[in-house]
């Protein structure tokens, strides 16, 4: 089983880096900064989990991973605002009464995931995890708006990736809330590894398709730009017809 995370981690911690770098090279960055820096949290945290075990007092990493949690959550709520506030702005050619509907609408999703998460019981012989229930249905939400707006770009590919790991967190942890009732290792493993696994294959996603097509504001640039050279193109043949 150590093996086995190990070999996780490891190639977790290179996708990761792959990502970052990828980030910068792509000049995706600059798009996405919060989401940039939520990658490097990643990496920092992984390692900082990772060697600090045997460096410091069992209630001192359990406090700095609980801290380190909420962080996380906090960023990812970042992420989600962020996402949103681009779509909005690279979408400028809609109404303003449309962008307050959709403000109204994503502020009733943050209450309704919020209500959601505290709901769920945090204590007890099973409990859930709110902060990956939060931030996970808050992209689900974010995912679905997306979608039916069909909004594209960057943005919409770094919601995908976190809507599916979301999905997956969550049944993740009722299988292992479950198996914790049951007394059973071996599915707690699973949901564990099916957690870590579905997050390595999210990463991959976004080396693979963040950063690599234009915004949608850069699309209808290059839209404007060609249609105007059709214009003087169209104008010259015409210019050459007629002196003919």
């Amino acid at each position: 089983m150590k093996t086995v995370s190990l070999v996780l981690w490891s190639v977790g911690l290179v996708l990761q880096l792959t990502l970052l770098t990828m980030l910068f090279v792509r000049r995706a960055a600059r798009r996405v900064p919060i989401f940039t820096i939520l990658i490097a949290f990643y990496i920092a945290r992984s390692v900082a989990l990772f060697v600090l075990p045997g460096a410091i007092s069992h209630a001192a990493y359990a406090s700095l991973y609980e801290n380190l949690g909420l962080a996380d959550t906090v960023l990812q709520i970042g992420v989600a605002i962020e996402i949103a506030v681009t779509a909005l702005r690279e979408y400028d050619t809609w109404s303003r009464e449309r962008i307050v509907k959709i403000a109204f609408l994503m502020m009733a999703g943050v209450v309704a995931a919020l209500f959601v998460a505290i709901l769920l019981p945090s204590r007890g012989r099973a409990p859930i995890d709110r902060g990956t229930v939060f931030p996970a249905i808050l992209m689900v939400l974010l995912f679905l708006w997306m979608a039916i707006a069909r909004l594209g770009g960057p943005s919409r590919r770094i919601v995908e990736g976190f809507a599916a790991y979301g999905v997956v967190a969550i049944a993740a942890n009722v299988v292992r809330n479950q198996a914790a009732l049951d007394r059973s290792g071996r599915w707690y493993l699973a949901g564990s590894y099916a957690q870590s696994g579905m997050y390595l294959l999210v990463v991959l996603y976004w080396i693979l398709t963040v950063g690599r097509e234009p915004s949608p504001a850069a699309q209808r640039q290059k839209a404007k730009q060609m249609r105007r050279q059709a214009r003087i193109s169209a104008t010259v043949r015409a210019a050459g017809t007629s002196k003919r």
